[in-house]
């Protein structure tokens, strides 16, 4: 086996534990740059000959082992949109606790003493059906939306964070947005549209 071909590998293995220490899946902003910082390094460095493994193992163990024994807060999310209208408002009813479907009702009157836009039409709120799945959508009727965010705990509805921070429907980051189901599009003040959908 040759030099370069030995390096290769040496540098694949400090990637993968670069990954182990960071931790996985990547998926916030710090992590991902503190990766490529590390992936860099290890891709642009000129590795020596003799490389003492006993003591980058040990090292890397330690930082794993001391990574594990930090506290770190799982919190398993469930989370949708919310399209109350007569075709769906058993399926809220069924699913949703009591007090928070009454309070989804209750904050959709203003929806519905308001609106213009007709059920009969597929772009208005009021046409929405859970149990109706547009083609090539990829909405489930499930109470809990699917994420694509995934982890190696399991999940018991959409995903697992280890912080809630949002202050509207964007920095909530709910992928069932992109949904052809949900592309309402009445920009009447008083409408339900993709960019003001509850949740």
């Amino acid at each position: 086996m040759n030099i370069i071909s030995i390096n290769h590998i040496y540098k694949l293995f400090f990637i993968f534990l670069a990954v182990l220490i960071i931790g996985i899946p990547i998926d916030r902003l710090p992590y991902f740059f503190l990766f490529l910082i590390s992936f860099a390094i290890i891709i642009l460095s000129k590795l020596k000959k003799k490389i003492q493994f006993n003591k980058i193992i040990l090292v890397s163990t330690f930082t794993i082992i001391v990574k594990f024994l930090i506290p770190n807060i799982s919190i398993q999310e469930g989370h949708n949109l919310i399209v109350l209208n007569q075709h769906s408002k058993d399926f809220y009813k069924d699913n949703l606790p009591d007090e928070v479907y009454k309070y989804v009702e209750n904050n959709f009157e203003i929806y519905y003493s308001k609106s213009n836009c007709s059920e009969s039409i597929s772009y208005c709120w009021k046409y929405f059906d859970p149990n109706n799945e547009l083609s090539n959508s990829g909405f489930s009727n499930d109470i809990y939306a699917f994420s694509s965010k995934w982890t190696f705990k399991e999940k018991k509805y959409s995903r697992i964070l280890n912080n809630i921070n949002f202050k509207n429907l964007k920095t909530a980051k709910i992928e069932t947005i992109n949904n052809l189901d949900f592309n309402f599009f009445f920009p009447k003040t008083y409408d339900v549209s993709r960019e003001n959908i509850p949740f």
